[in-house]
């Protein structure tokens, strides 16, 4: 028989706060939405996983927190690394 010593429930981290000034970086949110999206916003097939970079503090995390909030109904699971 297999037990299980830890509480409950695990939970995922909580995202960051999306900021009230966020600031629209349409190409950006354009060719985020493209790389997940079919026209008619049809989830495209296969595994979603989408990397940003850049220098610290140019709104990278605002940008993907901003895509999620978005298109909220699509993600059971969401995690920022």
């Amino acid at each position: 028989m297999i037990g299980h010593s830890g509480g409950a429930e695990v939970l995922p981290p909580l995202l960051p706060l999306l900021t009230p000034n966020f600031v629209e970086r349409k190409v950006a949110m354009k060719f985020i939405e493209n790389s997940l999206f079919e026209e008619g916003r049809t989830l495209k097939a296969g595994s979603k996983l989408i990397v940003v970079t850049g220098i610290g503090g140019c709104g990278k995390t605002q940008l993907i927190l901003k895509a999620l909030e978005r298109h909220n109904d699509w993600w059971v699971i969401k995690m920022i690394l």
